[in-house]
């Protein structure tokens, strides 16, 4: 099993824990795993949409947020 695949099975076995969170000044912003799993596909669909294949390289520019989690997740 890859590392990859094992982080998925963890967030999928952590389906409604809060997996990770960003702190804000306001208050902590938490996603759980399985939030975070459909934001993975979400970002997964948005690569494939701009045309970035298996394989190919590509660059990530963002702050440091649960969507960066997910975007590093599914390219």
């Amino acid at each position: 099993m890859s590392f990859l695949e094992q982080i998925f099975d963890s967030l999928k076995e952590k389906a409604d824990e809060v997996v990770v969170a960003e702190s804000h000044q306001t208050s902590p912003v938490r996603a759980t795993g399985g939030a975070l799993l459909a934001y993975v596909q979400q970002a997964r669909r948005f690569v494939r949409q701009v045309g970035v294949c298996e394989g190919r390289r590509c660059a990530l520019i963002a702050p440091n947020s649960i969507h960066r989690v997910a975007f590093d997740l599914a390219i």
